[in-house]
Order: structure tokens, then C-alpha cells, then sequence
């Protein structure tokens, strides 16, 4: 550990940037340099914090659930989830409070890899259905291992406006957030969003909805309306306009930050939306080819755990995703409270919401983080903060507010 005598912003920033030299993600970064200093307060690290700066706990239902798939497992058989598919799938619709009448038209695959091998698999899907397809498209700032899923299908990379209705193309692959945007906690209104869901149904093009953050946009009314009203409201906002409007997608979804699965690391859910008959069999058999390609029809215990806790207690991780949604809620208050008459306070209006906010960085700023022991991710000239890193501790949380309004802006 670093002590006082011992620290040195400068030498950290110099650390810093020979950690990226050498390839470290910038997550890792500011998780890595955190770690070292005893002081630190990590708003880098992309789980959701306590107000004390600890990890929230791992959710108790998937940790029991995997302590007993591990006990079942010792013996050297093969154990599969197979049975409970279709279980399964409605459990995971109803999680989202899809309305009944388009279950028939959805298929589920369950990717080894959490979030990035749910969005993958429905990459790799699309790429195999449509050989004119050369690029990936995303969303500008968004999370930066989409490069790395590009560039592992050997397809090119490229963005889009956050407000830009007309983002799809024959030659592209379109991935849209679908929950307060990764990294800038963008809420994407909803008439931008019924455009694009109708241009993907009239030029018939599918796209990929990236779900990392189901419900957050909503966090702030679960005390006052219940976590079934945020469930609901965040379905007609975010996915209900490609459902009205017949639109092919695929929704990837993932546990790790809904229900405080970090540790555990359970499988993704890829789930994919064909009105068409003839077309979603085809999706099934491309679906089936990629994930056992990738070794995913071979269960780790903790997605073995995580499909029997959606199958059997989904009333009880719901429970402990209102939890994660709370903590949400009580860190965005005390933000906004603490930024009243700041620019920075546009950061958590209703335009933004989430886990994070991605504001401008002025110079010197790394450094200048560093001597107060705070720990954001920087890239570029941005600084992306978590925003449940903050202190419950008023005091505490105001000297560190101090520090963000002097260095960074919208």
C-alpha cells in the first residue's frame, strides 16, 4: 500500500499511462491504482459501491444457489439446465414485463460470458445470417470492448450520435443501448427511440439492444411506485417501440450488475426477437451453432445457479435488484443535492441516470485526482465517474464533489 510519505500524484499519473502502454484496460487502471493507495476512493471501478466505498454484497440468493450447483456437481457427471429452457425464457420476459402476446416470437441462449458474450453471441448471429454486413455501429462513448468484439469478428468499427435517429444500414450492424447509456448514463428520449424501431422495421434490419443496466433510468421512483411500475416503464420506453413496430432484435442482457453477481460471474442472456416463422428458425439454428462453438453448452455451477434462481425466485432476486436500484437512487440524490447551482448538476437531470457519467477533463486533471486519492477511469480527455462511488458521509461527499466541480464539465 501507498503510504503518505511514499505518494506521489506525478509518479501515478506516469503509472498510469505505462499501464496503458502496456494494455491494461482503462477500468483496470483506475481499479489497479486505487488498490494501492490506502486512501483511495474508487469511483472507477464499474460495481455498484455502498457509500462506504465497499462493493455492495453479492447477491445471497445466486451466492446459496451456487454454493448448492457446486455440492451437486462434485461427482463427475454432466449436469445441463436443458430441461428448464422454456422455464426459463418466460421467467426472463417476465423479468423484463414483456407483454404476453409477443412471447412466441422470442428465442433464448444463455452465452457463458456474462454481458460481453451476450453481446457477442448476438454479433456473431447476425454476422452469420448476413455475409454484406462489413461494419459494427454504436453509439459514441460507449463501452470500449465493442472494439474488441468488432475487431475479433473482423468487421469494422464505427459510431454514432447519441441523438441520431437514422443509425441503421444494409452494410452495418447496429448495437443501441437500451438503458441509461454506457458510459455517459444518456437517457435516450423517446421519440428518438420510436424512429429508429420504425426505419429498422421499414428497411427490414435487425439490431442489437444492449441491456446492462435494466430499470436504472427509473431508480429515483422505486420508493414511491415500486420496482414492477420501473420494470414496466423501462420496457415501454426501451423496447416496446421495436415490439409495436415488428422490428427483428436481439437483447442482451446480463446479471452482473442487476442482481450483484460480480463475483460469480453467471452466464448472459441473449434473447432474440423474429416475428418471422420461418426467419426465427434459422435464428435458432445460428444461435445453437454459436454457443456450443463457444463451449457455452457446457454449464459453469454459477449459471447452473443463476437459471434456477429465474426459474424458481425471481420474486427474490427482483427484490435484490429494487436493492441495487435503491443505492442507485441515494447516490444520484446526494449528487444532486451537493451540485445545486453547479453547471455539473446537468449531469443528473432526467436527461441522464445510471451507474455513470462521462464529463470532460481539463488539464492537469489526472494529477490533480490523484493527490485528493480519488479514482475515476480517464480516457482522452474524459474522466467517467461512478456515480454510486460517492460517500454517504456528507462531509466527506462534498470535499469530493469540491474536487469534481473544479476539474470537470459537461
Amino acid at each position: 500500500m501507498v503510504n503518505e510519505e511514499q505518494f506521489s500524484a506525478k509518479d501515478l499519473v506516469a503509472r498510469a499511462q505505462a499501464l496503458r502502454d502496456g494494455g491494461a484496460d482503462v477500468n483496470q487502471v483506475a481499479d489497479l491504482l486505487a488498490k494501492a493507495d490506502s486512501q483511495a476512493a474508487n469511483y472507477g471501478i464499474g460495481i455498484i459501491l455502498d457509500g462506504h466505498g465497499r462493493p455492495m454484497p453479492t447477491s445471497q440468493e445466486l451466492m446459496a444457489q451456487t454454493i448448492q450447483a457446486s455440492e451437486e456437481g462434485a461427482a463427475a457427471t454432466y449436469l445441463s439446465s436443458k430441461t428448464l429452457s422454456a422455464a426459463l425464457l418466460q421467467q426472463v420476459l417476465r423479468w423484463q414485463r414483456i407483454p404476453a402476446k409477443f412471447w412466441g416470437d422470442f428465442l433464448l441462449v444463455t452465452p457463458s460470458d456474462a454481458g460481453t458474450g451476450a453481446v457477442n453471441t448476438a454479433v456473431q448471429m447476425y454476422l452469420m445470417m448476413n455475409s454484406k454486413i462489413t461494419s459494427l455501429a454504436v453509439e459514441e462513448l460507449s463501452w470500449p470492448v465493442y472494439q474488441s468484439i468488432a475487431a475479433s469478428n473482423r468487421v469494422g468499427f464505427e459510431s454514432y450520435g447519441l441523438h441520431k435517429e437514422e443509425v441503421v444500414a444494409p452494410h452495418l450492424l447496429t448495437v443501441m443501448q437500451a438503458a441509461p447509456h454506457n458510459s455517459t448514463g444518456y437517457v435516450c428520449p423517446a421519440a428518438i427511440i420510436r424512429t429508429r424501431a420504425e426505419i429498422c422495421a421499414e428497411l427490414r434490419l435487425p439490431i442489437v439492444l444492449d441491456r446492462a443496466y435494466p430499470g436504472f433510468e427509473n431508480a429515483g421512483m422505486l420508493a414511491g411506485q415500486g420496482y414492477d411500475a420501473v420494470m414496466q416503464r423501462s420496457c415501454d420506453h426501451y423496447l416496446l417501440p421495436f415490439l409495436q413496430a415488428g422490428c427483428s432484435f436481439a437483447l442482451s442482457l446480463s446479471p452482473t450488475k442487476a442482481f450483484r453477481s460480480f463475483t460469480l460471474r453467471p452466464c448472459g442472456l441473449t434473447l432474440v426477437y423474429e416475428p418471422d416463422h420461418q426467419k426465427r428458425k434459422l435464428l435458432a439454428g445460428a444461435m445453437n451453432t454459436i454457443n456450443r462453438g463457444r463451449g457455452s453448452a457446457f454449464e459453469h455451477p454459477a449459471s447452473r445457479a443463476f437459471i434456477r434462481s429465474l426459474v424458481e425466485n425471481r420474486p427474490v432476486l427482483e427484490l435484490e435488484h429494487g436493492q441495487t436500484l435503491q443505492r442507485v437512487a441515494d447516490a444520484q440524490a446526494l449528487w444532486q443535492k451537493l451540485l445545486q447551482g453547479h453547471p455539473l448538476a446537468a449531469a443528473f437531470s432526467p436527461q441522464y441516470a445510471g451507474l455513470f457519467r462521462n464529463l470532460l477533463s481539463s488539464e492537469g486533471c489526472e494529477e490533480a485526482f490523484y493527490k485528493a486519492h480519488i479514482y475515476p477511469v480517464f480516457a482522452a480527455s474524459r474522466c467517467r465517474i461512478n456515480v454510486t462511488g460517492i460517500p454517504l458521509d456528507e462531509d466527506q461527499a462534498k470535499a469530493h464533489i469540491d474536487v469534481f466541480t473544479r476539474l470537470l464539465s459537461l
